[in-house]
C-alpha cells in the first residue's frame, strides 16, 4: 500500500519554555481528517532526534518543517541536508514564519523543495495530495516550489477567519515530555488571528481588522474544554 505518512520536524527554539508546536498541530488536523498519518518529532523532547526523523522518513511521503527565524534554522538545515542525501526523491517542505517572511531566500536552498507561505491548514493538505500523486504543487495558492531548477511561486492564498479553521491536533503532542523538559504543563491556544492595526513591530503578513478574525466565544469555550482534557490539567 502506498505511504500516507507525513513526517513533521520541529527544531529547537533554544528556550526552556518548551511546549507543543501550535502551527504543526494546526496543519495536522486536515491531514488526519483526510486519512494521512502524521508523525511529529520535536528535537527539544526527542532523544537522538536526527536518527528518529530519518528513520520515520524512510516510508513517508515527505518531510515538513515549521520554523521561525533564528536558532531553529541550524537544525532545519542539518535535517533537510541529511534527508535529501538519503532520500533525494522525497520533498522537503518548509512552513512557518521564516519561510513566510523570506520565501525566496528559503526556497533558494538546495535542500528545500517547497515552501508554504502564510496559513498552512489548507495549503499543506493540497501539497501533500500533489506529492502523493507524484505531481508538483502547480496552482496551489500560497505555495512556492521548484520546477526544472526554476523557482515558481503560485498566487497568494487569502487569509481564512479563525472561526473557519479546524481545532488543533493536540492529541499528537507528548505533554508529559514537555513537562519534564520545562518543569510545567502548559500549551498555547489561539483565540484571535492577526493584528487589527498597521503595527511596525508585528510581523504579520496581512493585518486584518474585524470580528471575523476572532473565534466565536461558544466555540472557544468548547475547544478550551477539549484542550484541558487532552492536557489533563485545569
Amino acid at each position: 500500500m502506498p505511504s500516507k505518512k507525513v513526517v513533521f520536524f520541529f527544531p529547537a527554539f533554544a528556550s526552556t519554555e518548551a511546549t507543543a508546536p501550535l502551527g504543526i498541530l494546526a496543519v495536522a488536523t486536515p491531514l488526519l481528517r483526510a486519512g494521512y498519518q502524521v508523525k511529529l518529532i520535536d528535537s527539544t523532547i526527542t532523544p537522538n532526534f536526527r536518527a528518529r526523523v530519518l528513520e520515520e522518513l524512510s516510508d513517508a511521503l515527505c518531510l515538513a518543517v515549521s520554523l521561525v527565524t533564528g536558532p531553529m534554522i541550524r537544525e532545519t538545515v542539518e535535517i533537510a541536508r541529511e534527508a535529501k542525501r538519503l532520500y533525494p526523491d522525497k520533498p522537503v517542505v518548509l512552513g512557518g514564519w521564516h519561510p513566510s517572511l523570506l520565501p525566496d531566500q528559503t526556497l533558494a536552498s538546495q535542500f528545500v523543495d517547497i515552501v508554504v507561505v502564510g496559513q498552512g491548514e489548507d495549503a499543506m493538505l493540497e501539497v501533500v495530495r500533489h506529492i502523493e500523486a507524484g505531481e508538483l504543487p502547480n496552482g496551489v495558492p500560497g505555495v512556492g516550489y521548484k520546477e526544472g531548477g526554476r523557482i515558481v511561486f503560485n498566487s497568494r492564498r487569502e487569509l481564512r477567519p479563525i472561526r473557519e479553521l479546524p481545532p488543533k491536533a493536540y492529541q499528537l503532542a507528548d505533554f508529559d515530555a514537555y513537562e519534564r523538559v520545562c518543569g510545567r504543563r502548559w500549551a498555547m491556544y489561539t483565540s484571535s488571528l492577526a493584528c487589527p492595526y498597521n503595527s511596525a513591530i508585528a510581523p504579520t503578513m496581512r493585518c486584518t481588522a474585524g470580528s471575523g478574525m476572532r473565534s466565536i466565544p461558544s466555540r472557544r469555550a468548547k475547544r478550551c474544554a477539549i484542550w484541558r482534557g487532552v492536557m489533563d490539567c485545569n
